[in-house]
Formats: structure tokens, sequence, C-alpha cells
């Protein structure tokens, strides 16, 4: 919910056949029906009864007619355009990435503009190639930074997608892919929220005078999930707040 106070992606979240059917607290029931899919572990564990947004009822008809590919597609959208705001991000190098794949994407489908830049990259793919068996070092040591952050990425998807021993068990190709659709968004919106938080702490450090290195700052990941509880139950709050939480400072549990 606090991401979808930040960018306002939840409301991309639209009636299958009613476009301008809105129902009260609707973002609360999204979001419960997202986590129970990203998370496979179902309703239960979200359910909270006397809270009409998060009642089984409730979420039933919320994720049969409110969740499906192109409203994952559209509420993913609107991260990176959040994202690129942040300072940090920039130590990274990925807001122009983030901006490339918003123009070369149309419903879902490549738009000339993708399709040509895929015939483009095959000449990429034919220099990269040539260049990891030249032996050029730097290269190199730039490809295993990739692998080992789309390595992070699935090791942070597997801990979110933690419920039936993750494994996935729906019986039909369209129902799969919601629930990836769902896992691929919360993993996204777990990396804005670690992003922004991030930033906040670099921020809070050189307010108090620590020294922050950039080399230090490219070695950040966005991708951790040991300070997230993704077991038990879970919370949901109908009103995201104004403002970020506290940072704790570590001194204060030793």
């Amino acid at each position: 919910m606090e991401v979808h106070g930040w960018t306002g992606c939840l409301d991309e979240y639209t009636h299958l056949s009613e476009a301008d059917a809105r129902m009260s607290e609707l973002p609360t029931s999204v979001a419960a029906c997202l986590v129970a899919e990203a998370c496979n572990v179902g309703f239960t564990p979200v359910i909270q009864p006397g809270h009409s947004a998060l009642s089984r009822s409730r979420l039933s008809h919320v994720q049969q007619n409110y969740l499906r590919p192109d409203t994952h597609r559209a509420a993913n959208a609107r991260l990176p355009e959040n994202q690129a705001d942040i300072d940090l991000v920039s130590q990274w190098g990925t807001g122009a990435v983030a901006s490339l794949m918003r123009i070369t994407q149309g419903g879902g489908s490549p738009t000339t503009l993708g399709k040509a830049l895929a015939e483009y990259g095959r000449i990429a793919k034919t220099l990269h190639m040539l260049a990891f068996v030249d032996a050029d070092e730097t290269y190199r040591r730039r490809i295993h930074t990739q692998l080992n952050t789309q390595e992070s990425r699935h090791a942070l998807a597997r801990q979110i997608f933690h419920g039936k021993r993750g494994q996935l068990y729906q019986p039909y190709r369209q129902g799969q892919e919601d629930q990836l659709g769902a896992l691929g968004l919360v993993l996204n919106m777990v990396a804005l929220w670690n992003t922004v938080y991030l930033d906040a702490i670099i921020n809070h450090l050189r307010s108090q005078g620590y020294p922050v290195r950039d080399e230090d700052l490219a070695r950040l990941s966005p991708l951790g999930w040991r300070h997230i509880n993704l077991q038990g139950r879970y919370a949901f709050i109908s009103s995201p707040p104004s403002e970020l939480r506290p940072l704790r400072d570590p001194d204060d549990e030793l």
C-alpha cells in the first residue's frame, strides 16, 4: 500500500467489463489479492474478519474481475516513472533502461520501434560474443555483475513465492500467467520500496556527516529481502502513509 501511495499503481486495476466501475477500498482488496497470488498462499492469510474489503467473497470477486495481464502491465508501467526520480538510481544506471522498456511496448506487444530495436539487438549480441571471446576483462566483469543482478532477482522471486513449497499448481495456462504476472509486479514493488528507503538512509547518513562514496553506492542492490517478513498473516492499511517510516538505528538493537 505504501508503494501505491507513491505511484497510484493499484488504480490501474479496472473491472473486466465495466471500466468505470469502482468499489470502496478497491486498492486494499487488490493488494491482498496480489499478495495471495505472488506469495502462493491463497486467501486465508490475507482475509481479515469484519473488514469488507478483505472478506473472502470480495477478494474472490476482485481476483476474477480485476486481476489480469493487461492490468498487471499497466500497474507495472507506473513503477519506473517513480524510480527514475530517485537519486540513488543514477548510481545504478537503470533509469534509461526503464524508459526504453516503456517506449518499446504497446499493449503487451512490441511496437514498430520495438521490432527495429530487436533486429538491432542481434548485432549487439554478436558484438557481445566477440568481446567476451576476445578476453575483454572489463567487459567480462560487467557481464558478471549483470548475471549477479539477475540471480538476485530470481532469489527474491523464490523468497516471495514461498507458499506450497514454491510450486505452481494452476491447472490452466491463463491462471499461471495471471499468477506469475502478480509475482512480477510484487517483486518490482519490493525493489522500488527498497530503493526509496535505501535512498532515505543514504541521505540521512550524509546529513550526519558520514562519508558516503559513489563506488559503494554502485554496489547496493534493491533486491534484498531479509528485512521483510514474507510469512505469517498479512495486514493491509486502507490509507497509505503520507511520509516514510522512521528509519531504524541499528545501534538501538545492540
